[in-house]
């Protein structure tokens, strides 16, 4: 320590003497370590950040040392806000001295430490990572930021940022595919999550466009047997969440849904299909194609029914059922207890201009 703080006070060498403030910094956070003193490491990330700026205005200083310590100090610093701030000067020094993408891994690696209970820090990293990351050469790294960013703004309960997350992961891996001709497994867990935040969205059309392409998946993709069979548990999952949204509807909503059944039917979604056609008051058509049978009671299938209404998931749902369908209707969302709702005319376009402000609004705020 007495030999690095003579090489640290000598400014005649300014690329030796910060590398000596950099080993006296280490020196101090590990006895910091070794005391148990954690609260006094917020001094150590002010220190770090310091030797960042002045390693900027030297360009002849190796900095890939300092950068390692610093992304290995991630172990012992928690989700501490100055530890956090340091990264992001950490991640602008390494864009400013290599390149954006470089820089946007630093965030990424930053974001995969952390835990879903920090989910607002890593939104802030991922959504600055996946913009670095857009380059051809870094779409695996790309993919991954995307993952974590919609599991992140779901874990927040931002659906529509991560419906929208969702959607431009989708997309990369579909266009990573088109490379090698063919599509990644991955796709097969993409669309799972997107089953699902499409049910918390009570977004019946995607709900129907991710189950059919994990019906696709499921027919096409080299699948092992255990993936096939976790697979189609996923779907029929999927079905009895589904069928019990539809028994939780009011008359209302339900009446919109009478010509849903045939395709429900199509993409083998028989759960859902026979909770809908039950409460649409279709039960003779359920007792005459079998999917109620003979030996079993009014009494019996009322109660099956029932106990599929009574899934936590089919109680839990809020908001407007959403069925792209021609004519007024409302979206909506809550950020920041503030509710906010976009009333539009119908048609695709509109729907699709709905969508993406409600998505903007969120991942923005």
């Amino acid at each position: 320590k007495e030999a690095l703080e003579k090489i640290a006070e000598d400014k005649n060498r300014p690329n030796n003497a910060l590398e000596a403030q950099i080993s006296l910094i280490i020196i101090r956070m590990n006895k910091i370590k070794l005391d148990e003193k954690f609260d006094k490491l917020s001094s150590v990330w002010n220190d770090f950040s310091v030797a960042l700026e002045e390693a900027r205005g030297l360009g002849e200083f190796k900095a890939d040392q300092l950068v390692q310590i610093i992304e290995a100090a991630g172990g012992i610093a928690g989700n501490a806000p100055g530890y956090n701030e340091l990264v992001e000067k950490m991640a602008q020094f390494v864009s400013d001295r290599t390149s954006e993408a470089e820089g946007a891994l630093v965030l990424l690696k930053r974001a995969q430490k952390l835990d879903f209970e920090d989910n607002f820090d890593m939104i802030r990293f991922l959504g600055k990572a996946a913009i670095g990351l857009t380059k051809r050469e870094y779409t695996d790294h790309l993919i991954e930021a995307l993952q974590l960013l919609m599991l992140a703004y779901r874990s927040a309960g931002l659906l529509w940022a991560a419906r929208a997350s969702c959607a431009f992961l989708a997309a990369s891996i579909v266009m990573e595919g088109e490379e090698d001709s063919k599509l990644p497994v991955s796709f097969v867990p993409t669309m799972k999550i997107w089953a699902w935040i499409a049910l918390e969205l009570r977004h019946i059309p995607d709900i129907l466009f991710a189950i059919q392409l994990l019906n696709g998946a499921l027919a096409t993709l080299p699948l092992t047997d255990d993936s096939k069979e976790k697979v189609g548990e996923d779907i029929q999952e999927l079905d009895m969440a589904l069928g019990s949204l539809f028994l939780n509807l009011d008359e209302t909503n339900l009446h919109k849904l009478e010509s849903l059944p045939d395709i429900l039917e199509a993409l083998e979604l028989f759960t859902a299909r026979s909770g809908l056609l039950y409460t649409l008051g279709h039960a003779k058509v359920l007792r005459a194609d079998g999917s109620l049978p003979k030996s079993e009671s009014d009494e019996d299938a009322n109660n099956l029914f029932s106990i599929l209404a009574s899934q936590p998931v089919g109680k839990n749902l809020r908001g407007p059922l959403i069925l792209n369908i021609e004519g007024p209707q409302t979206l909506n969302t809550t950020i920041l207890g503030m509710t906010v709702e976009v009333n539009i005319e119908g048609g695709t376009r509109s729907i699709l201009v709905a969508e993406t402000i409600l998505g903007s609004l969120e991942a923005f705020f």
